[in-house]
């Protein structure tokens, strides 16, 4: 019992937890999967055993459209870096977060269950592995700084975790956040550390964390996370040099600049090897090379976070609700900016610590550099040429949010570790100005989203109740309560998410359906590639079903099969891009009806589908002389139709 009693009196409470989750949850072969989604597809609403809380997510496609099927069907082939079932042959390691035997793959430790468990297993690895490691880190890195505050590490790593931005886009954001706060925490240790062991280490760990950051390879998200993460490495090492001299902070600098330099040529090092790749890819229509100009950003695009709770709403993802937030709740979803928001406080605590002799911050004043860039970046047309300096202008003004919610969280954690460093707090004067001023930012914010999507705001007053308790978090934080603040934060969170991934257990498999079967059975029979008429979950069933496939989501377009399908390049803007690519009979042109959603023309007696095609998935039979129906496959949901293609005449 003594042992229990330590543990739980202990900082290591939350680490052990969060460890055994990770291991029960491998174990048992859970994960926040919407794969249910793709089971739906064949059969309906019949009840799914493997759900065992909420719901899939028809929102998350990136998931159970695209990176589950496809890290299944990479296992089928032995994890290439070109699965020749894609496509005709498609590069994995862009774009896609699939696991390959290559180099790369050391940096993506959330892929290494491919390789040591069952697809089940590797897939629940992979779920959990990134969040954990953003929870820890965070919580790492607020009790270096503030020792024993245990209640306000844990809530500011629940407060980024649970926040409306990171849930909606888990698979996608959660690893720039993981390795963002893994990075920060080792910049801390590479200053503070005492022994040049320490220092080495820490290096190495800031080389690896912001390496794994950069490969990535989503500038969106990687270009602000880097530059907030410089801002906080170059704050603690000024630390340094005020406390142990210039010479002392210069050796750290020169580790923290090596570590760089290390991450930035690893990077180029990997563009180098697929500069192939990369051409292809910059040359889309979509998304192509990116150019974004400072200013003109709506500001209710990225100060809506105290509105997650409402993103729940059923009401709220009815079709058109939520276009003027970017179409669904992915798109709508943000982070109660608190750091940001309680800006006075950093401002006050700069003054305040000049002023009383023990020096102004440098972490707080390295933090206001990103704090004006951004803001530029979103609302000073004229600043353009320096946003294009910091590679802003590779950052859509709504993909900025992430790194928003980065900068608003280092802001929160070193205004508290400055607080107690001065030992004192603002009036209570200055904390109600900065609530109400917060307050009216935030109504203001509820009114214009209000106008835009009204079925989310549900008559305006929850809008404001929510803005009304944002205002009330800034001021408890202006006031020096930085727990009780970090605490409302993380409530909100979990109110805004605690269902939005489902638990499910196991992985949806198509080939143990009939669907799937039938599938199997014509490709052993005949071998060779399948298109779909579906919508884009057609080729996601046959991407899983391990078949050489047309019909899947493309990083980039190849010379296959266009040549044939477009030999005058005439369509080429439409099926230039990164895509799901639909057949349809009735098609005379290819389209893109949608900007990830490219429909092509299928003739059974045409040039593609005689050289390249075997079989046809549809969910009709399809009246095309060189189509012949080999098996109808009834399921609850829809029936399928297998087609052979056959010579004409």
């Amino acid at each position: 019992m003594t042992a229990v009693r330590r543990l739980l009196a202990s900082a290591w409470l939350l680490p052990a937890a969060v460890a055994g989750w990770l291991v029960t949850a491998v174990v048992l072969r859970l994960s926040g999967s919407s794969t249910g989604e793709l089971r739906k597809q064949l059969y309906g609403t019949q009840p799914d055993p493997q759900l065992l809380l909420g719901r899939p997510r028809a929102v998350r496609s990136d998931e159970w459209l695209v990176t589950t099927p496809l890290t299944r069907a990479q296992a089928e082939v032995g994890f290439p870096q070109v699965n020749p079932r894609l496509a005709g042959g498609t590069d994995v390691s862009f774009v896609y977060d699939a696991p390959y035997a290559g180099w790369p793959t050391a940096f993506r430790p959330h892929l290494w269950g491919s390789w040591l468990f069952d697809p089940e297993r590797a897939l629940a690895l992979r779920w959990w592995l990134l969040p954990a490691l953003l929870l820890l880190s965070t919580y790492a890195l607020v009790l270096v700084l503030l020792p024993g505050r245990r209640l306000l590490a844990a809530a500011v790593g629940v407060g980024v975790l649970a926040a409306p931005f990171t849930q909606w886009w888990l698979s996608t954001a959660v690893a720039t956040l993981a390795w963002t706060a893994t990075a920060c925490l080792a910049a801390v240790g590479l200053a503070r550390s005492e022994r040049a062991r320490g220092v080495v280490l820490c290096a190495g760990g800031l080389a690896y964390s912001a390496t794994a950051l950069l490969l990535g390879v989503y500038p969106p998200f990687a270009v602000p996370a880097a530059l907030c993460t410089a801002a906080w490495t170059a704050g603690h090492l000024l630390v340094r040099r005020r406390e142990a001299g210039t010479r002392d902070a210069a050796v750290r600098a020169g580790a923290a600049l090596a570590a760089g330099l290390a991450a930035a040529g690893v990077l180029g090092a990997l563009l180098a090897t697929r500069a192939d790749v990369v051409r292809r890819i910059a040359g889309t229509d979509y998304p192509g090379e990116r150019s974004v100009a400072a200013g003109g950003a709506p500001v209710e695009r990225w100060l809506a976070g105290h509105l997650g709770p409402l993103l729940r709403r059923d009401d709220a993802v009815a079709p058109g609700a939520l276009e003027a937030l970017g179409g669904n709740q992915s798109e709508a979803s943000g982070y109660l900016l608190l750091g940001l928001l309680a800006l006075a406080l950093p401002v006050w605590l700069l003054v305040r610590g000049r002023r009383s002799g023990r020096g102004a911050d440098p972490v707080l004043a390295a933090l206001l550099v990103p704090t004006a860039l951004f803001l530029a970046h979103l609302h000073v047309p004229p600043a353009t040429p320096l946003t294009r300096l910091v590679l802003l202008h590779l950052v859509p003004h709504e993909r900025l949010q992430l790194g928003l919610g980065v900068l608003s969280t280092l802001l929160l954690v070193a205004s508290a570790a400055e607080l107690q460093r001065l030992g004192v707090r603002p009036s209570r004067q200055t904390a109600l100005g900065a609530a109400l001023a917060a307050g009216a930012l935030l109504a203001v914010v509820s009114v214009r989203v209000h106008d835009a999507a009204p079925a989310l705001t549900a008559g305006l007053l929850p809008a404001l109740l929510l803005a009304a308790g944002g205002a009330v978090l800034v001021g408890v934080l202006v006031r020096g309560r930085a727990t009780a603040a970090a605490v409302g934060l993380a409530a909100l969170g979990l109110a805004s998410t605690w269902d939005v991934n489902p638990l499910h257990r196991g992985l949806f498999d198509v080939r143990e359906t009939p669907l799937g079967q039938a599938v199997a059975a014509a490709q052993a029979d005949d071998p060779g590639a399948w298109v779909s008429t579906l919508p884009p979950y057609g080729g996601a069933l046959l991407v899983q079903a391990g078949v050489p496939t047309w019909s899947a989501p493309v990083a980039y377009p190849g010379d296959a099969p266009w040549d044939l399908l477009d030999p005058t390049g005439r369509d080429r803007p439409a099926w230039n891009r990164y895509a799901h690519v639909v057949f349809d009979p009735a098609a005379e042109r290819t389209t893109a009806p949608q900007a990830d959603v490219v429909v092509a023309p299928l003739d059974g007696c045409g040039a593609f589908t005689q050289a390249r095609v075997a079989h046809v998935l549809s969910d009709r039979v399809l009246e095309d002389p060189c189509l012949r129906v080999r098996e109808v496959v009834p399921l609850p949901r829809r029936t399928f139709v297998v087609h052979d293609v056959v010579r004409p005449g």
